[in-house]
């Protein structure tokens, strides 16, 4: 493996980051201040629903959203997923965006549904390359990203993640978490039937 291979991408020095200061506030918003624990452990959340999708490297995601944390926290974790992120400009036309989408052959799709539903809607019905689309927030014409991300199963694997990024687990270390995490998803009511 040559030493370009081995440094950091830009997601893992995120994560890293994000993990080095838990208690520091990351973002502020009208309704809630945010740690950098909550954004690591939402972009673990959101890195699951993304990998449940079985998108292979290099696939491209999109967002149309607006100047929002959880926008940028799909994109981190769509980069620490090795998937390429397009921002669509909220002020393209419903042309500019089916081009942008078309050509840079968008598989996923993530809209802000408090600013852009009716284009989301518009771009989820007329995207011929999209596989999946995503609203944050409620939307008639997609599910919920950030509702799929608060389920109760995503916390092992955000957990998993952050441990993997912050280099807290090697080789050997990684196998034994593994058995936690598989026993642990035995146990927990959400799984058991």
């Amino acid at each position: 493996m040559s030493h370009l291979q081995q440094l950091p991408t830009v997601g893992t020095q995120t994560l890293r980051a994000l993990l080095r200061y838990p208690d520091r506030i990351a973002f502020a918003t009208d309704a809630e201040l945010v740690t950098y624990a909550h954004v690591a452990n939402t972009i673990g959340r959101i890195q699951h629903v993304l990998a449940g999708l079985g998108l292979p490297r290099g696939s491209g995601i999109a967002s149309l959203t607006a100047n929002r944390w959880e926008s940028w926290a799909c994109a981190v974790a769509a980069q620490a997923l090795a998937l390429r992120t397009t921002p669509l400009h909220p002020l393209g036309s419903l042309d500019d965006h089916l081009d942008q989408l078309a050509d840079a052959e968008i598989a996923v799709l993530v809209v802000d549904a408090d600013h852009y539903a009716a284009r989301g809607a518009e771009l989820a019905a007329r995207a011929d390359s999209l596989k999946h689309v995503y609203a944050i927030g409620r939307a008639d014409f997609a599910p919920d990203l950030m509702a799929l991300a608060r389920r109760p199963s995503v916390g092992l694997y955000a957990g998993l993640g952050a441990w993997i990024a912050a280099g807290l687990l090697g080789k050997f270390g990684f196998v034994a978490f593994l058995g936690v995490a598989l026993v642990a998803c035995l146990l927990e009511p959400s799984y058991r039937r």
